[in-house]
């Protein structure tokens, strides 16, 4: 009977311990650029989540309401991570993010317009991969 207790207590073990373990999970953070050029947000993007590996990277951006595209002037923006915040266990927090953002194209075009469109832009960055899940607010404070 003892051994068929043990067994059990095991298994609930086992099962605990994927219930708290890494899962997928996604962070994001966000800002804002005018015009073109070299942009490195002064600001980390600190993830809600904890990844256990650098987590993997998406980006995106829009044009900030009531901006008009300019004929072949169409912004081009790219955004990457140049540092990332990690915890004394090595774990992912956070990362410093930048952005280039041009609008002439690399081809000759003719008849490109001379003026500069100074776009407004919101961009967007996408973390995602494994997660320690957070315990805190499942335990709460119970001192």
């Amino acid at each position: 009977m003892f051994h068929h207790l043990y067994r059990r207590e095991d298994v609930a073990a086992a099962r605990q311990v994927r219930e708290n373990s890494a899962r997928l999970a996604f962070s994001w953070g966000r800002a804002s650029t005018h015009g073109w050029g070299e942009f490195q947000i002064p600001e980390p993007i600190e993830f809600d989540v904890t990844f256990t590996h650098q987590p993997d990277l998406s980006y995106g951006y829009a044009i900030e309401d009531g901006d008009k595209l300019v004929p072949k002037r169409f912004p081009r923006a790219w955004g990457g991570v140049y540092d990332w915040l990690q915890d004394e266990f090595g774990f992912y927090t956070g990362a410093h993010v930048f952005v280039v953002v041009d609008t002439l194209s690399p081809a000759e075009i003719a008849d490109v317009p001379e003026a500069d469109p100074n776009y407004d832009l919101d961009h967007t960055w996408m973390f995602s991969g494994l997660a320690i899940k957070a315990m805190t607010d499942i335990i709460g404070d119970f001192e």
